[in-house]
C-alpha cells in the first residue's frame, strides 16, 4: 500500500505552485518568515510542533491504538503543514490576500451569484478561503499517494499572546517556557478531540505519517498558527 511517506522529493517547484495558487505564491514571495521559520522563532516554532506531536501520540495512546499510537513525521507533510501554517497567520492579518479568484457555481446559481455581486460589491461578500480547504488540497494533490486516494486529516489551532504568554516571551531554556508549550499542546490536542471530525483524523487507525507546522509571530500578530496534517 502506498503511504505518504513512500515520496521524499520536494512538496512543490515554484513554477506550478505560481500556476496553481498564485496567491500563495505571491504571499510567499512577499513575507518568506511567515512560511519559513525565522531564527528569532526558529527555537520556539520547533518546540511548539515536537509538543504537539507528543501530545498526538499520548492521545492516540490513551484511545487504546497500542503499538499504533506514534505517527511519524514525514518531511513532505511537514512543509504542506508549515505553508498552510503560514498561510492561516497572513489569513488573519489580511483576508484579502485568500480570496476565491473563481467561484464554482451550478448554471442555475449563477444569476444569483451575479446580482449578489453587483449589488454587494464589498470586501465582506466573498470571504478568504481557509488552508484546508483551497491550499492544502492543491498541494497535497501535487503528491502521487493523496492523488491515488489516500485519506487526509487536518486542523488548526490558532495561540494569542495572552493564552500563553511565556511560549511568546520567556527564554526557550527556562522551564516555565517548557511547561507552558506542554500545555499548550495537551489543551490543543483536547479541543480537536472533542470536536468530531478533527478527532476521527487523529485517531483513525490506518494514520501512519503526521506533518506539523507553525507559524509565529510577535509584533505584528502577537499569535502563532499550528497546522497539523494526518495521515
Amino acid at each position: 500500500a502506498q503511504t505518504a511517506s513512500s515520496v521524499s522529493a520536494a512538496l512543490v517547484g515554484r513554477a506550478l505552485l505560481q500556476e496553481r495558487l498564485p496567491q500563495l505564491a505571491a504571499a510567499i514571495e512577499e513575507l518568506p518568515n511567515l512560511f519559513r521559520p525565522a531564527a528569532i522563532f526558529a527555537s520556539r516554532e520547533r518546540s511548539a510542533k515536537a509538543a504537539v506531536s507528543r501530545a498526538i501520540s499520548e492521545a492516540r495512546a490513551t484511545h487504546g491504538l497500542g503499538d499504533r499510537q506514534r505517527l511519524t513525521s514525514v518531511p513532505l507533510l511537514v512543509e504542506l503543514a508549515q505553508v498552510a501554517a503560514g498561510a492561516e497567520l497572513l489569513r488573519l492579518r489580511a483576508p484579502e490576500r485568500f480570496r476565491p479568484l473563481t467561484l464554482a457555481v451550478a448554471p442555475e446559481d449563477a444569476a444569483a451569484i451575479t446580482e449578489v455581486s453587483a449589488n454587494e460589491a464589498d470586501e465582506e461578500v466573498v470571504p478568504s478561503v481557509s488552508a484546508d480547504v483551497v491550499i492544502v488540497p492543491t498541494l497535497a494533490n501535487c503528491i502521487p499517494a493523496f492523488r491515488l486516494g489516500l485519506p487526509l486529516g487536518t486542523m488548526s489551532h490558532i495561540v494569542r499572546l495572552g493564552e500563553a504568554p511565556a511560549f511568546f516571551t520567556m527564554d526557550e531554556r527556562e522551564k516555565a517556557f517548557q511547561v507552558s508549550v506542554t500545555r499548550m499542546a495537551e489543551r490543543m490536542v483536547a479541543t480537536w478531540l472533542e470536536d468530531p471530525n478533527t478527532s476521527e483524523a487523529l485517531l483513525q487507525p490506518e494514520a501512519s505519517s503526521v506533518g506539523v507546522g507553525c507559524s509565529l509571530d510577535i509584533g505584528n500578530d502577537d499569535k502563532a498558527i499550528m497546522f497539523v496534517v494526518v495521515a
